[in-house]
């Protein structure tokens, strides 16, 4: 059995179950059995921004490896740390927290993955990374057409799970309002970074406590990812168009 698509033929394989079909390059294909695809497009439910992801059953998960850079491994563990300490207060529970090693199948395919650290010291991290739209080692940190000093500079985004369908991946991020906004108005608590952003680390991370005045990070690039989670794009605000992102 056939399917012609936009004037390409296309064979069908036998099924019971709905297929999906792809266009990827201007080809299109039959991906499989709907069961068996994970689906990586943006669609609703699955669209972003990062709060999104907290909007429905996630788990934390943190890295128990060595990390490549300990500023930024620093930096991820104040960030849940500050995260554990809202959520507490003003949720009025505990968040939702495991290692690295204690992540379970059935918790990759039911809940949203908020991983904190970096390649090295979490393994989830590291397993997704080779289809997470940034590349990163240990020195350098490469987001759209701009480099980073890995050192330096970390990724706090979300895009569809590679993992799991259905499913958000967050990478060191919880909420994107803080103890300044809940602790005024609730009109204050609303998304402040899109899909992603990039931060450069402050000093004293390792040392930072919720009672702190100030965080040690200053975000210097934020914005949305195309249809495809795939190429960030930062919003004109004066004329509403999309652009991508560049060298600085």
């Amino acid at each position: 059995m056939a399917l012609r698509i936009a004037g390409q033929e296309i064979e069908v394989p036998k099924s019971d179950e709905a297929l999906v079909f792809a266009v990827e390059n201007g080809q299109w294909s039959c991906r499989g059995p709907r069961s068996t695809v994970v689906l990586t497009g943006k669609r609703p439910g699955l669209q972003g921004p990062i709060d999104d992801a907290f909007t429905a059953p996630f788990l934390c998960v943190r890295g128990t490896g060595k990390a490549w850079n300990p500023a930024v491994q620093a930096w991820a563990s104040a960030s849940l740390r500050r995260f554990e300490y809202e959520w507490a207060r003003y949720m009025r529970g505990d968040l939702p927290v495991k290692n690295d090693t204690d992540v379970t199948a059935a918790d990759v395919q039911d809940k949203h993955l908020i991983l904190f650290g970096d390649p090295g010291s979490n393994s989830w991290i590291a397993k997704a990374l080779p289809q997470l739209p940034v590349k990163w080692t240990a020195d350098t940190l490469s987001f759209g057409n701009a480099n980073y000093s890995a050192s330096a500079h970390a990724p706090a985004f979300l895009c569809a799970s590679p993992l799991a369908t259905n499913r958000y991946l967050v990478i060191n991020s919880g909420h994107t309002f803080h103890e300044q906004e809940f602790a005024a108005f609730n009109y204050l608590l609303f998304p402040r970074l899109g899909d992603w952003s990039i931060v450069k680390i402050g000093p004293g991370a390792d040392n930072w406590q919720p009672t702190a005045s100030a965080f040690p990070e200053e975000v210097i690039r934020a914005g949305y990812f195309d249809e495809a989670w795939q190429k960030p794009v930062l919003e004109d605000h004066n004329s509403g168009r999309q652009r991508p992102v560049q060298a600085e």
